[in-house]
């Protein structure tokens, strides 16, 4: 076929961002031979394409004056910095928003919302509102409208009595159905309960186990089985490792078990201790030529602890001088 000027312009305008492949396929033909055709006929493809893309942005713009740059990308299907690019070629801008922030939100309006919400942040009053984080920041500092703090929409929605009243109605309610029917988040409502050392019947709770076990519990149990390990008392408690970990902090309660961090601690200061004497006795011996040697033997050790020792072990001679 004829490859002439007037069938590349209606190609183009349809698809002004469009290559030479794209006009081929169009065709049905090859890209070689789409090229040949344009320098037989003396059709400039490139001065075409750009033109057709100076006519497509100005067209554009005429019909959306106020539009962002990211929208217009999308919907003209280009890269955001190839469009500015562009833009800036052809002398092409954008017209600026005149509408402010102040006229887009109006006071009423924004202080009606914040009193049926109290619990929205400044990002989910954007998000409501429409506009972005800053605007909704300004705009709250300008009308001089202050949102209330976590603690206080706490002491608001929660207090013991409350949450006594919905247990007796409610008594296989968990945390996360609490939370909800509080309107609060599921962390305000754990902390609240541990705070006021709430017992919550229901299931799937945070710190359900934690709360049940009682110290004198563990120490009976521990007294019972001295070589216990963390392992063994999850096991017997029918709890996670976690909520034993947890009760053993609170509690402050050593367990004197096998496998547990007081033994691996004794182990580790035996193998330092171990180091520190083939470092002293072995002459140009370095430090990260004995860790290598160490490893190689199993011993797991770092430079900072032999350091450490050797520093003890320097004020421990000092002192009984």
């Amino acid at each position: 076929m004829k490859l002439d000027e007037k069938y590349v312009l209606n190609f183009l305008e349809k698809n002004p961002r469009a290559s030479l492949q794209d006009l081929a396929e169009d065709i049905g033909i090859t890209r070689q031979a789409v090229s040949s055709n344009l320098k037989r006929n003396n059709i400039n493809w490139k001065e075409l394409r750009e033109e057709a893309k100076k006519e497509q942005i100005e067209r554009y713009l005429i019909n959306n004056p106020n539009v962002t740059i990211k929208r217009m990308a999308k919907d003209l299907k280009a890269d955001t910095q190839t469009l500015r690019s562009e833009m800036k070629k052809y002398g092409l801008f954008r017209q600026r928003t005149t509408t402010s922030a102040k006229s887009k939100i109006k006071r009423e309006e924004l202080e009606s919302y914040i009193l049926k919400h109290p619990e929205k942040n400044i990002r989910e009053l954007a998000e409501y509102f429409k506009v972005c984080y800053l605007t909704m920041f300004n705009t709250l500092r300008r009308y001089d409208i202050k949102l209330k703090t976590n603690n206080e929409l706490v002491e608001e929605l929660l207090n013991e009595d409350k949450i006594e009243k919905y247990l007796e109605e409610h008594p296989d309610s968990n945390q996360i159905e609490m939370a909800d029917f509080f309107g609060v988040s599921k962390y305000v409502m754990s902390e609240y309960i541990i705070k006021h050392n709430i017992n919550i019947p229901g299931k799937n709770m945070r710190h359900k186990y934690s709360l049940k076990i009682t110290k004198k519990e563990i120490e009976s149990f521990l007294e019972k089985h001295p070589e216990a390990n963390q392992e063994d008392m999850t096991e017997f408690f029918g709890v996670s490792r976690n909520t034993i970990r947890r009760c053993i902090r609170r509690y402050d309660i050593i367990v004197k078990g096998k496998g547990t961090r007081r033994d691996k601690k004794r182990t580790k200061e035996g193998d330092i201790l171990k180091a520190i004497d083939m470092l002293e006795t072995i002459n140009g011996l370095t430090i990260t030529r004995l860790r290598e040697f160490l490893e190689e033997k199993g011993i797991q050790i770092s430079e900072n602890d032999i350091l450490e020792y050797q520093k003890r072990k320097i004020d421990e001679k000092e002192e009984e001088r």
